[in-house]
């Protein structure tokens, strides 16, 4: 009976393994203006449908890329096997090259310069053992004087892969939350920005939710990330904080994100 049970169980994951290829190929193809070429590194669903083990070591790339004489596109994402997780991640990364495919048609028509159109998309991964952080880095041009620098951030709870948002983290309310941390990342940005000469005014960091909105978890603390021209201007590029997580207490951080 239990070999029986162990056959069963493999014939099923290997169903849902290609229930979830079929869904990428049917979303490419249904709704993809142009043919788009898909690779993945690694097939591997290490972790379950809602796990809270998975393998950070055993996170792989998947890449979806696409060269004509005046279109480059490189996208890298992470395949981490939760299923779950896999799929927002890859269905947001053919989402953002479709869109730019479709974009980049409209501006050839009133481009009297013939730009090379680029998008390239990169991550990063930050982790707890309960959460997982990845924090795409997006890269545009479709001319102008220098590309439009962007960041997209996914903060998983691995218990049951749902999103995290920045209040999910704390017990505070908005208010508290936001305070803090515009204090924090005020005093970090001021005194690193002034080591490369530029003075920062005290209303350089809008006391605002969405101030904070790219953001990631890992054991040491929170990480906030500014994209150019948020917090300095855009030659200083991309600004990060990190707060350790002792100079959040007042927050009254939920612990079993940093766990």
């Amino acid at each position: 009976m239990d070999y029986l049970k162990k056959i069963f169980s493999f014939l099923f994951c290997a169903y849902m393994v290609f229930v979830a290829v079929d869904c990428f190929a049917v979303d490419i193809k249904a709704k993809g203006a142009f043919p788009i070429p898909f690779t993945l590194d690694s097939r591997s669903f290490n972790g379950t449908k809602a796990s809270n083990t998975l393998n950070f070591d055993d996170i792989k790339n998947a890449s979806l890329s696409k060269k004509e004489p005046r279109i480059n596109i490189e996208i890298v994402y992470p395949v981490t096997g939760n299923q779950i997780i896999d799929l927002e991640l890859a269905n947001w990364a053919n989402n953002q090259m479709k869109t730019f495919l479709v974009e980049s048609e409209e501006f050839k028509k009133n481009d009297q310069a013939n730009f090379q159109y680029s998008l390239d998309i990169t991550y990063k991964i930050f982790h707890t053992d309960n959460t997982l952080s990845v924090i795409f880095n997006t890269s545009t041009f479709t001319g102008g004087a220098h590309p439009v620098n962007g960041q997209m951030p996914f903060i998983f709870y691995l218990n049951d892969a749902s999103r995290l948002d920045l209040l999910d983290l704390f017990k505070a309310d908005e208010k508290e939350v936001v305070t803090l941390l515009a204090k924090l990342c005020y005093q970090n940005l001021k005194e690193n920005l002034a080591k490369l000469g530029f003075e920062m005014d005290d209303e350089s960091i809008p006391q605002e939710l969405e101030t904070f909105s790219v953001f990631a978890v890992d054991k040491f603390g929170l990480t906030i990330f500014f994209e150019p021209y948020q917090v300095a201007p855009y030659s200083f590029g991309f600004q990060t904080v990190t707060i350790p997580l002792k100079s959040l207490e007042s927050l009254k951080p939920r612990m079993e994100f940093w766990q």
